[in-house]
């Protein structure tokens, strides 16, 4: 199985494929801080930021 994150590619052989699914599955406790403030823009944040000039 073949897969990406973060445009680095690995595989899995046939005989971890469950092991991987489990830790890949795993609950983790968020790592971004309180105050983190995204760059991501949407199509309707550009919409809206057209409409308002």
């Amino acid at each position: 199985m073949a897969t990406s994150s973060f445009k680095k590619n690995f595989a899995v052989s046939k005989k971890n494929i469950n092991k991987f699914v489990n830790k890949m599955s795993e609950n983790v406790k968020p790592t971004i801080k309180k105050d983190f403030n995204s760059k991501y823009t949407t199509i309707e944040d550009l919409k809206n930021q057209k409409g308002s000039r």
